[in-house]
């Protein structure tokens, strides 16, 4: 297995079909969303669990979804596959059924996994994750989802000594991490992720864009916003990860891009799958606006629709 890649990662957003009977996935729009995408990304993810809404997604679902992307990408991009379904048995199937189709390319499995299991236990549902799939897995930190789905949990977050515990002697299981939250919780986990003597280092991704803009991660992004506008995220993610002084004329595209990612951040912020598509379909790249997800308010897409007449005029 290649590393991870290092750079920026654009998670591709799940369409749906222009049918309000029905909530399939519209596999022509998303092929059209990775070709977009593709040329200014370090890696792409598919049923991601914001943008790819892959934990609302049905098996059947998730496996069109999954299988459309496999097919799109082509076999030498580095693909981040999101697992995380509503429960831990069924991310399991889903790595089961991932494992002999992503063979041959370099390709990782990705789970939210507190949505669906508590901290105790992690370390062995990890082993048995990787098992199932063949492969490392990444783990994703994103507290946002966990409160969302409510159901008691205790913890938002990973703990930094279980993490540790998953990190031990398990280099076949756990890739890395993909990290939102807070910046004393990050340091805890990067931490916790340090591999043994002899052991390769383990990725840790920035979960959240406007911490990227902030502070870098040194491994890279994984971005929802740069499949809307890859060129300007491409530019940014490569000079913060770079970190060389720009040109003067460079220095100028630099802080428009800046400007209308950063901008467009704080739009995805508070429904990033219903602004998405309401912005890719505006531009004509799918068919529908419709998400699984929960749509944004009217105010919300009123200040997308501003912010798209600036970036794409005309």
């Amino acid at each position: 297995m290649p590393p991870l890649p290092r750079g920026l990662i654009i998670e591709i957003l799940t369409p749906l079909q222009d049918n309000p009977r029905t909530a399939e996935p519209d596999l022509l729009g998303l092929a059209r969303l990775i070709e977009r995408a593709r040329p200014a990304a370090r890696g792409l993810l598919l049923a991601g669990p914001l943008l790819g809404q892959g934990h609302l997604l049905n098996l059947a679902q998730w496996q069109r979804v999954v299988a459309a992307g496999l097919a799109a990408a082509p076999s030498e991009v580095p693909l981040l596959v999101g697992l995380t379904a509503a429960s831990s048995a069924e991310t399991l199937a889903r790595a089961r059924w991932l494992g002999p189709r992503q063979a041959g390319r370099p390709a990782w499995g990705l789970d939210a996994a507190l949505y669906h299991h508590s901290n105790r236990g992690l370390p062995d549902y990890l082993r048995e994750l990787a098992a199932a799939l063949g492969g490392p897995v990444l783990l994703m930190n994103l507290p946002a989802l966990v409160k969302d789905r409510g159901a008691g949990a205790k913890r938002a977050n990973l703990m930094p000594s279980v993490l540790a515990k998953c990190a031990a002697g398990q280099a076949l299981a756990l890739a890395g991490l993909v990290f939102s939250g807070s910046f004393r919780l990050g340091l805890g986990l990067q931490r916790a992720l340090r591999p043994e003597t002899g052991l390769p280092d383990r990725a840790f991704y920035d979960g959240s864009e406007e911490a990227f803009l902030a502070r870098p991660a040194s491994w890279g992004l994984v971005s929802q916003g740069a499949g809307l506008i890859p060129e300007d995220w491409r530019l940014v993610a490569g000079q913060s990860l770079d970190g060389r002084a720009p040109d003067p004329a460079q220095r100028q595209r630099l802080l428009a891009a800046a400007g209308r990612a950063g901008r467009l951040v704080g739009l995805l912020a508070p429904a990033p799958a219903a602004v998405a598509a309401y912005l890719a379909h505006r531009q004509g790249f799918i068919a529908s606006p419709r998400t699984l997800a929960p749509g944004a308010r009217p105010a919300l897409l009123a200040a997308a629709e501003a912010w798209a007449a600036e970036a794409w005029p005309g």
